[in-house]
């Protein structure tokens, strides 16, 4: 159906709240987003769940451009959060989530959910690590999720 693009008289604020992943490979159900929207929750595999990421505040962003090319569209995605300081449980758990792909649910300001990739779409991460020289500067980790996705994200209204 084709409607006006208006204005929506609500509360706007910028900024993600929150950052979740989890593996693809983690969902053993998937369904679309109809109309922008989950019907039904994620089925995930016995001892899988949304994984956080935190992020200190006034770091965590989300984008997801639309992009054609040869006739088609898609949307570019990035997500990402600072994850200030280090240790060794960061760096293998970065260390390990360099190979598999992902979904992510974004929580956005409002409390509103997002999910974006796809069964055979999902995002990379990359993480990294800097101890800036000055004593005031940033230590820790700028965690990216990115993506080439056929669809955008869809709200998703569950737990």
């Amino acid at each position: 159906m084709i409607n006006d693009l208006l204005r929506i008289n609500e509360l706007n604020p910028a900024s993600v709240q929150k950052i979740e992943w989890t593996p693809v490979g983690a969902v053993l159900g998937w369904n679309e987003p109809i109309g922008g929207r989950f019907s039904q929750a994620l089925f995930f595999r016995p001892g899988w769940r949304w994984y956080g990421v935190y992020g200190t505040p006034g770091t965590i962003g989300f984008s997801e451009k639309q992009q054609r090319s040869r006739g088609r569209v898609y949307y570019e995605v990035r997500a990402v959060a600072f994850l200030p300081n280090d240790s060794d449980t960061f760096r293998s758990q970065l260390q390990w989530m360099a190979y598999p792909r992902f979904y992510l649910r974004i929580t956005d300001q409002l409390g509103k959910k997002i999910v974006v990739g796809r069964p055979e779409q999902g995002l990379e991460m990359l993480a990294d690590f800097n101890n800036e020289v000055e004593m005031g500067g940033k230590r820790g980790y700028m965690i990216e999720f990115t993506g080439k996705v056929s669809f955008p994200a869809g709200f998703y209204p569950f737990t």
